[in-house]
């Protein structure tokens, strides 16, 4: 994806990263990005899939909870 990135977090979650010594806490902070275009190939793209879903369904898939809590604010606060 190339985008626009909103120069605000929107907040932070925390999730578990597992690696070969072992899980490690990661905190990310999250930004809104306006997505101008969507590339055909990227440099992820053998260990990740790309789908499209409506804000709402797309915060119903996500794993995390604290993801899904900002997804579904922000969703609320732009009206999408």
């Amino acid at each position: 994806m190339r985008g626009l990135a909103h120069p605000k977090s929107i907040g932070c979650y925390t999730y578990r990263k597992r690696q070969a010594a072992g899980a490690i806490a990661v905190r990310v902070s999250v930004y809104l990005l306006e997505v101008t275009e969507e590339l055909v190939n990227w440099p992820e793209e053998a260990e990740r899939q790309r789908a499209w879903f409506a804000p709402i369904e797309a915060s119903a898939r996500l794993e995390e909870p604290e993801l899904r809590d900002l997804v579904q604010q922000a969703v609320q606060q732009l009206d999408v």
